[in-house]
């Protein structure tokens, strides 16, 4: 079976008579899938129409291709994508993962299989990005009318029962001058000023209590959590409300579709600006050296992350955690996982608006944050991540605009790297500032 370079395979396919070199490629991915898909109940049937639908697909050069069959109650996700000509021989890799529906997993589950891109192309898999011409117009005005309001940073003294570390029950102006509420923490044992690591939380939780936040102060830093407006009930307790002047458009349950119909009203639009002004607050306390500036935190939080680092080019290190939020169409077009999901959801509903939610989404894409940003980064990525996959992390990583480190986690999910990744988080501060 002959093997086509990338260069080869394009001009071959785009003659007059491509016909040998779509039926190897045909015969290639054939192979593969069935391979791929051994132990599943496909049939022979099912491969050779998969195989025809990504053929459609392959014209345009360095195209995904992704395809699903349903058996009984399990899914079976297969991409296929062709290397790049600088990696040798084109060809094409198969990947597949059994996934049950989500109200039958549990956490003994056995992880799901690789599903997205290998590594070797992940490493260089920079899509071009989608962002519209008034990108930063549009969150220039956003921020500045954010700082009509005074900021009026409070930071009260709170007594959780902590003896080495300070507890600060935080107050402060955030989207609209609306209170946001956070935790500021500071090791009892200190020579100020101290850098500081604010930390941004995940989708569906709240600030919590100050006891489950000791691991900044008690490495000796100081650190600030913010709270994420209307969250804070799906699994630790929140204390910030979500004002919507005017109100919002209908939305699936949830976040990610609340005002999506205009980037003026879309939810991320408040907390991106509350992420903003959470650095403003930091700044503001006498012990915090505002020149050493981290900002973290997973999923969700690393998606604010990559915003804020993004919006606020001041910032000295970025280290956004299997982060969320990123190339929001191929996230939904290859994962059927929540929080993304909800966006699909609405969209069956909604057929007419798909585009004008893409068009709302662009603004809000950590692809377009990442290539703005300038501080120092150190990202992490889950191989078989579902709800944030691989893919969607390395596009963001690879436009990133300031210096860059990445740690990935070949068989791990959303989780990424869990503790692993907090010690490489904790060694890479300490490698900056002592």
């Amino acid at each position: 079976m002959r093997e086509y370079c990338d260069a080869e395979w394009h001009a071959a396919v785009r003659t007059t008579t491509p016909t040998s070199a779509i039926t190897t490629l045909r015969a290639q991915l054939e192979q593969s899938l069935h391979r791929a898909l051994r132990k599943y109940d496909v049939t022979g049937a099912d491969v050779e129409d998969f195989a025809q639908e990504a053929l459609l697909r392959t014209l345009p050069p360095r195209v995904v291709l992704v395809g699903r069959f349903q058996v009984g109650d399990a899914h079976l996700w297969a991409s296929g994508l062709t290397t790049d000509h600088k990696q040798g021989a084109g060809h094409f890799q198969v990947f597949a993962y059994h996934e049950q529906r989500r109200h039958k997993r549990t956490d003994k589950e056995v992880p799901v299989a690789f599903f997205d891109m290998p590594l070797d192309v992940l490493k260089t898999y920079r899509p071009p990005r989608d962002e519209p011409a008034d990108f930063d117009a549009f969150w220039e005005e956003t921020l500045t009318e954010a700082r009509r309001h005074p900021l009026a940073a409070r930071f009260e003294p709170v007594d959780y029962g902590l003896r080495i570390v300070e507890a600060f029950d935080v107050t402060f102006a955030g989207y609209g001058g609306q209170p946001i509420k956070g935790w500021f923490l500071l090791p009892q044992a200190r020579e100020a000023p101290l850098p500081c690591v604010i930390e941004y939380i995940g989708y569906g939780g709240g600030r919590g209590y100050p006891t489950e936040w000791l691991l900044w102060p008690s490495a000796g830093f100081a650190h600030l959590v913010m709270d994420t407006r209307g969250q804070g009930s799906g699994w630790r307790h929140g204390d910030t409300p979500d004002l919507i002047s005017g109100g919002s458009s209908p939305h699936q349950p949830g976040f990610m579709t609340l005002g999506v119909l205009d980037p003026e009203t879309y939810y991320y639009r408040r907390v991106f600006t509350d992420a903003v002004r959470a650095v403003e607050a930091a700044r503001a306390h006498p012990e915090v050296a505002a020149e050493r500036i981290a900002i973290t935190g997973g999923s969700q939080g690393g998606g604010i992350t990559l915003a804020v680092g993004g919006l606020a080019p001041d910032i000295a290190v970025a280290m956004p955690d299997v982060p969320f939020l990123c190339y929001y169409r191929r996230a939904i077009e290859i994962s059927d996982a929540s929080p993304y999901s909800e966006i699909t959801h609405f969209c069956r509903a909604h057929r007419d608006k798909i585009e004008t939610v893409f068009r709302t989404l662009s603004y809000f894409d950590g692809v377009n944050f990442a290539a703005r940003a300038s501080a120092r980064a150190l990202f992490s990525a889950g191989l078989m991540d579902d709800i944030c996959p691989p893919s969607t992390v390395f596009a963001a990583y690879n436009h990133y605009g300031g210096p860059k480190e990445i740690r990935t986690w070949e068989f791990n999910q959303h989780e990424g790297g869990g503790a692993h990744q907090t010690l490489e988080k904790v060694k890479f501060l300490r490698s900056l500032w002592g």
